[in-house]
């Protein structure tokens, strides 16, 4: 059962967060199952530590440059339907990082930029609320 698991259905191997999290459910199941009275023991084995361990790395050749996204900032705004919003929409959340739903509840109260004669340049984005639905706006 382990082993089916922690393949898909097609053969390949699964993530390693998905292969953790479905043993740990089936661990749950079969201590619930002990605990009724359906089996006598639980055995499964024991294996902390063992799990294939997911990468943290982040592959390069999958993120956007600042000139790729200068070019992809650009087409965006040339979009007849929308170009300047959705422009607005990538920018931020190029440059500051937040999550969509964060940028979509962002407000032009929200965003404060320095003047152009300031010396500290750093703007300011407040994200006070999320907006995870999908919708026209």
């Amino acid at each position: 059962m382990l082993d089916a698991l922690a393949r898909e259905l097609d053969g390949s191997a699964t993530a390693a967060s998905s292969g953790k999290r479905a043993r740990r459910i089936l661990n749950v199941a079969v201590e619930d199952a002990v605990k009724h009275g359906t089996l006598k023991a639980n055995s499964l084995p024991k294996r902390r530590g063992t799990a294939p361990k997911s990468s943290a790395a982040v592959d390069k050749r999958s993120l956007v440059g600042r000139d790729q996204a200068a070019h992809l900032l650009a087409w965006v705004r040339r979009r007849s339907r929308g170009g300047s919003r959705l422009h607005a929409f990538f920018a931020a959340m190029y440059y500051a990082g937040p999550r969509p739903e964060g940028a979509v509840a962002m407000q032009v109260v929200d965003v404060r930029l320095p003047g152009a004669g300031d010396d500290d340049q750093w703007g300011e984005l407040l994200i006070h609320s999320a907006r995870p639905e999908v919708g026209k706006h």
